[in-house]
């Protein structure tokens, strides 16, 4: 894949301001330029996915330096729809770090950009280094764009961008789309956003219509995935102990 010129000159511009870190002065711009390089992800100019396979290589290296066999083969048994061979085995904690590490870097951009990942461990990491982004409508973006790619429910239950808190009149119809999708773990993904972000203070009760609504029309073409329902049985349960009087007349 080639590298499109705006990225380039984005990322020439990048390293130039990282040799300043230091100085105050620059960490606007370096904000703001993060930014523009994080809009390039999910911009319609680059909708191929730039690709930096020594980037892919570097992250690789990282997590194989975390590696526990064990704790791979306890993961495999764990999430058998994930073959037992793409299994790293770096533990949450570790991963958890490196996104700290990481995120909003030149490296962790191309990173995002190289889909499909080889390995359950790159898209665990993929899944952290989402949740770091710090602007709603890119992190947004980005997310759809990586929902196809989950195949298990580790990677779809550990993806939840934090600015997702701050603007929730914004989230509620990505959160309806991914609902709707007929791709499990989006599916599975858009009732965890509901349940995580919609059951509190800004609780409705026609929320409680959406997870009832999608498990009907999944049940009137023959899909009863057992991920999706798995969720929608973890939304009503957090639902009754959060909003009892408006759940339970869904339950009898």
């Amino acid at each position: 894949y080639k590298m499109c010129s705006m990225y380039a000159e984005l990322m020439q511009e990048f390293r130039q301001i990282l040799k300043n870190m230091d100085t105050a002065y620059y960490k606007p711009a370096v904000t703001g330029l993060r930014r523009k390089m994080l809009k390039c992800i999910v911009s319609q100019t680059t909708q191929q996915h730039i690709v930096k396979k020594d980037v892919e290589q570097m992250f690789g290296e990282l997590l194989f330096e975390l590696r526990d066999d064990d704790y791979a083969q306890f993961q495999s048994k764990l999430i058998p729809t994930v073959a037992a061979d793409k299994f790293i085995g770096v533990r949450q904690p570790e991963l958890r770090k490196l996104a700290r590490q990481w995120a909003e870097t030149p490296e962790s951009i191309d990173f995002l950009c190289a889909l499909p990942h080889p390995y359950h461990d790159c898209n665990m990491l993929h899944a952290l280094l989402l949740s770091e982004i710090k602007d709603f409508e890119i992190a947004a973006k980005a997310t759809t764009q990586f929902l196809p790619y989950i195949d298990n429910w580790a990677v779809c239950d550990s993806l939840s961008p934090k600015i997702f808190r701050k603007h929730h009149s914004l989230l509620l119809p990505y959160i309806k789309r991914w609902a709707a999708s007929p791709h499990v773990f989006t599916c599975r993904f858009g009732i965890k956003m509901l349940m995580d972000h919609f059951l509190d203070k800004d609780f409705e009760p026609t929320h409680l219509t959406l997870p009832t609504s999608i498990c009907q029309q999944r049940a009137d073409i023959g899909e009863t995935d057992y991920y999706v329902q798995m969720m929608i049985a973890f939304f009503f349960a957090t639902a009754l102990a959060k909003q009892w009087d408006d759940t339970i007349p869904y339950i009898e």
